[in-house]
């Protein structure tokens, strides 16, 4: 039985948290298919998982149970185009808002509010991937903070985790305004130059952004096989309030990437203008652009394609909020 309706959840405060337990525990019941009972805080999404909105509102264009097949869309003919670099800078909030939302089987990620450059303060994003050339004009200005992983890893080249970094901090002195230019950013690069990882160099990086007090951080990578280690250590961030979010995986529809598929991690997939890209994971909490993003790079804007930068963009999304929230707080009812 399906339900057709726009559903807008706020503020709910998900399920209790039990002590950490191994990954291969955490992804069977991400990949689990309960049919759940009615409740005005939370709502199902494809594959009967659930879609919880801790401050933040999220909606909810089409939910299914476990079986229901989704609506039908046309045909994917031509996706949008990429950018081109005309001399004008890109505001990255002003794209997201622009761009097609298309009815999706997950909840799409909301558009931040347009607040300028202002948009971030006081807010620290996490970004773990590879090395970030802060050299680079959009970044010039921009509040970066790099951890050392030590001799252990060699950072992968900082091409694509520098075009990651201006979609959140850009400062719209070249080619992008990121969606939180006012935040501060902690980046961890993790990855060597074959995109691998190591789960202690990863969990370091974790607890580091959490020592530091990141109240975002964002895992633009995945893999298949799970890891204990790096699961009990997200599972704590999630458990102190850290909101994580990681690329739910091109590694076919039925699969969600690890660490997405961590409990409590916020796994994000991605749509184009027509629907979820093909061999995206279809088992996802939230659903973020992933076709010709644009972001900042070497010798103009370039264009990223997948999960990866569509987790990027709903964390900074949420980041962008929380600036919202913070602001409306402090300055009191009108």
């Amino acid at each position: 039985m399906s339900q057709n309706a726009t559903t807008s959840l706020l503020r709910g405060d998900g399920p209790p948290r039990g002590p950490a337990t191994q990954g291969a525990q955490d992804a069977s019941a991400r990949r689990s298919r309960p049919v759940p009972p009615p409740s005005p805080d939370r709502t199902t999404v494809a594959g009967g998982r659930w879609a919880w909105a801790r401050g933040w509102t999220v909606s909810v264009a089409w939910a299914a149970e476990p079986g229901t097949p989704a609506p039908s869309r046309p045909a994917r003919s031509a996706r949008r185009a990429a950018p081109t670099d005309d001399g004008v800078v890109l505001d990255a909030t002003a794209w997201l808002a622009s761009g097609a939302r298309p009815r999706l089987s997950v909840p799409v990620a909301p558009c931040p509010p347009p607040s300028g450059a202002g948009s971030g303060a006081g807010v620290r994003v996490a970004l773990l991937a590879g090395a970030v050339d802060t050299t680079h004009p959009d970044l010039r200005g921009a509040r970066v903070r790099t951890w050392s992983p030590g001799r252990s890893v060699q950072p992968a080249g900082s091409v694509r985790a520098t075009a990651y970094a201006t979609l959140l901090v850009g400062q719209g002195r070249a080619q992008l305004r990121g969606l939180v230019p006012a935040a501060d950013l902690l980046v961890a690069p993790v990855l060597d130059q074959q995109d691998q990882w190591a789960d202690e160099v990863v969990a370091r990086a974790v607890r580091w952004a959490i020592a530091e007090r990141a109240a975002v951080v964002v895992l633009p990578f995945g893999r298949q096989h799970l890891g204990r280690r790096l699961t009990t250590t997200l599972r704590e961030a999630v458990a102190g309030g850290a909101r994580v979010f990681a690329a739910a995986g091109d590694l076919g529809p039925d699969v969600l990437a690890f660490p997405a598929s961590v409990t409590g991690v916020i796994a994000v997939t991605g749509h184009d203008e027509i629907g979820l890209l093909p061999g995206c994971s279809l088992h996802a909490d939230l659903a973020a652009p992933g076709c010709d993003v644009p972001a900042g790079g070497g010798r103009g804007r370039t264009v990223l394609q997948g999960t990866a930068p569509a987790a990027v963009l709903a964390a900074g999304a949420y980041a962008a909020r929380v600036t919202e929230l913070a602001t409306r707080w402090s300055d009191g009812p009108t």
